[in-house]
């Protein structure tokens, strides 16, 4: 229950400071209605986007767009993450591109999309895809350089790896029948 507590402070604080800043009339609020309005106004509103802007029909769409970005940047990220962290020679020429990555505002991103795949869905979804891809690749190749000791051990990357890698994600530790190996 602490923890509950302990999570609930900052929210609560941050209620009351949103209704601190909005309280009173249009004219004497310190942050405008027009740019935050009131936790009353903004629950007053709620029925009118439910029932009159299709709020849900419109939140299914960001969803499943969501969705489609992220799974086109999984088919591309993990295996190219898994190739980084099993090759070297792989990880030398793609960790320009993931540095550069990294240090890239995401949105960037929102005018090369639009010049290469136009103002339709597609433009929407690559640009979520390249901005998951940009986080997901390192990670992917933390997670082979973290879960798959034993490719480094006995210098074979291209079998142990991938044997490992499977393993893992069948929710086994590939070191469990290595007990009497030296890692």
């Amino acid at each position: 229950w602490q923890s509950w507590l302990l999570g609930a402070v900052p929210v609560t604080l941050l209620l009351l400071a949103w209704a601190f800043v909005t309280s009173g009339a249009a004219e004497e609020r310190i942050i405008s209605p027009t740019i935050l309005p009131s936790p009353a106004e903004v629950v007053a509103s709620f029925p009118l986007l439910w029932f009159d802007r299709a709020l849900t029909r419109n939140l299914a769409v960001s969803f499943a767009r969501v969705v489609e970005g992220f799974l086109l940047a999984l088919v591309v990220s993990f295996p190219l993450g898994v190739l980084m962290g099993s090759f070297t020679k792989v990880k030398a020429a793609f960790t320009p591109l993931t540095i550069f990555g990294a240090y890239l505002p995401i949105p960037t991103l929102v005018p090369l999309t639009l010049s290469l795949f136009g103002t339709a869905e597609l433009q929407k979804v690559m640009f979520l895809a390249l901005a998951f891809s940009i986080y997901l690749v390192p990670l992917f190749v933390a997670a082979a350089w973290a879960q798959i000791p034993l490719a480094r051990a006995l210098g074979d990357a291209p079998k142990a790896s991938f044997d490992a890698l499977e393993e893992v994600l069948r929710g086994q530790d590939p070191r469990q029948g290595l007990q009497g190996l030296p890692l």
